[in-house]
């Protein structure tokens, strides 16, 4: 399983995408057996997101922090600023925030469309 996350985040992008499929279906399609322990389950996989994407903000905004002046930047020239050593680490954080985001909007609309019961509240994906 560890090694599946691992894939996520330093794999290129179809091997990434195999990974995201694959933990998407870890997760949402869960034993009978495991069922009582869905919210456990739920409430891991969420960790497993948040941790690394806190981790990947602090970093693209320490970053970001680091070349801001007092002027404010215009968003398209930024990177134009920073040299080719710094681009990259951004560029790789970046990948690593929208590989989390994409796992977490595919599980939630998964969990979603796999709830049972009535409804307090709309569903997320129409």
């Amino acid at each position: 399983m560890d090694y599946l996350w691992h894939l996520v985040f330093v794999a290129d992008d179809r091997v990434a995408q195999i990974g995201i499929d694959m933990l998407q279906t870890l997760y949402t399609n869960l034993d009978h057996k495991l069922l009582p322990q869905q919210r456990q389950i739920n409430q891991e996989f969420l960790k497993k997101c948040f941790v690394p994407l806190a981790a990947s903000h602090k970093q693209v905004v320490d970053i970001l922090s680091a070349h801001m002046s007092d002027a404010p930047i215009k968003p398209t020239g930024f990177i134009d600023t920073l040299s080719d050593s710094e681009k990259t680490p951004l560029a790789e954080k970046m990948r690593c925030m929208h590989r989390v985001v994409q796992m977490l909007q595919r599980f939630l609309v998964e969990s979603d469309h796999l709830f049972e019961g009535p409804r307090l509240r709309l569903p997320l994906a129409l």
